[in-house]
């Protein structure tokens, strides 16, 4: 959802604007109303827009003024601009601070419509490739190794590995990222999404001290690693079960990744895992009741009822026999 802060003077202004505007159709919500400058730094304290729409000539503070100080609590602000015609030499300001778009009043409605929907397809576009960065910057820093020196990860390998990626701007997401995903603790990165830096220096260190005691903490597997093998313990008669589907439905990290971290902890491929947890259940279940048994049936059971050949095949090279062999010598 987009966040939109309406900022006028006039209450006739703010009313009409708010009532003209499809904001459920756009994707979006009004945060404020506000009839000036003041009203709206406070809203945005509690509340932070993604769009502000603001009137230039109000009483106390003007509406470059506001968008001055607003740009210095969100840099990623985009501003929308409501003058008359007599007011040139503001808009050339407005200009000088990034605003680029201005609207002359009075103004149509579908003139504010079409600005607003430019507004919202650029911050989806910025949001899309904002959100693909966090994991990929977090997959970087979790492949860091402690220095020999320190035997610790250090701000500087942080520092280094975030600039190199260009991701400076997502760094804390990243961190936080990685700790829901690899510790498995969700209210822990929640603190660590809210907590409030006091300079880049203190989130770096912050960073490499949580990565080190993030590695030193991590027993025979790592957590999404565990999540992996306990997910496919569960679910191996779905057929529908692979490395994507793990990592689009459980892990939400990229295939490639989890695919190497969880041949790097366990040494083995996903599949080979996935397939020795199914011929070991194929073992039991020809076990339990063999004269009762139908290879199709069992087939179905553990995820391979589409191809029952193929899991004769998977099972002979993993028992060096066929299942009908297998139920055979069981029975002796």
């Amino acid at each position: 959802m987009i966040k939109l802060l309406l900022v006028d003077d006039e209450s006739i202004i703010r009313e009409t604007i708010g009532a003209m505007l499809p904001l459920n159709d756009l994707g979006m919500r009004l945060t404020g109303s506000c009839r000036n400058a003041f009203d709206a730094l406070n809203s945005m304290e509690n509340d932070m827009p993604d769009i502000l729409v603001t009137d230039i000539k109000m009483p106390g503070m003007d509406g470059l003024e506001l968008i001055e100080r607003a740009l210095m609590l969100n840099p990623k602000l985009e501003c929308i601009v409501l003058s008359g015609y007599d007011e040139f030499t503001f808009a050339k300001r407005a200009i000088s601070l990034g605003v680029r778009e201005y609207l002359l009043k009075p103004f149509y409605k579908e003139e504010l419509i079409q600005t607003l929907e430019k507004l919202c397809r650029k911050i989806r576009q910025s949001r899309r490739q904002r959100d693909g960065r966090i994991p990929e910057l977090a997959e970087k820093l979790f492949a860091l190794q402690p220095e020999d020196n320190v035997q610790a990860i250090t701000a500087r390998q942080v520092q280094e590995v975030t600039l190199a990626s260009g991701c400076e701007d997502v760094l804390r997401e990243a961190y936080t990222y990685l700790i829901a995903h690899q510790e498995s603790q969700p209210l822990r990165a929640f603190t660590a999404l809210r907590r409030t830096y006091a300079s880049e220096t203190e989130l770096l260190e912050n960073v490499a001290q949580g990565l080190t005691a993030m590695l030193a903490s991590h027993g025979q597997y790592r957590a999404f690693v565990n999540t992996m093998c306990q997910y496919i313990d569960e679910h191996y008669m779905d057929d529908n079960l692979s490395l994507q589907y793990l990592a689009d439905n459980v892990i939400h990290m990229r295939a490639d990744y989890i695919g190497r971290e969880f041949t790097k902890d366990t040494g083995m491929k996903i599949s080979d895992y996935l397939c020795r947890v199914r011929m070991e259940r194929a073992k039991t279940l020809l076990s339990d009741d063999a004269s009762e048994t139908h290879i199709y049936e069992i087939a179905e059971q553990i995820g391979l009822g589409h191809n029952p050949q193929y899991f004769s095949r998977l099972f002979r090279k993993y028992t060096g026999m066929t299942p009908k062999e297998f139920i055979t010598n069981n029975k002796k």
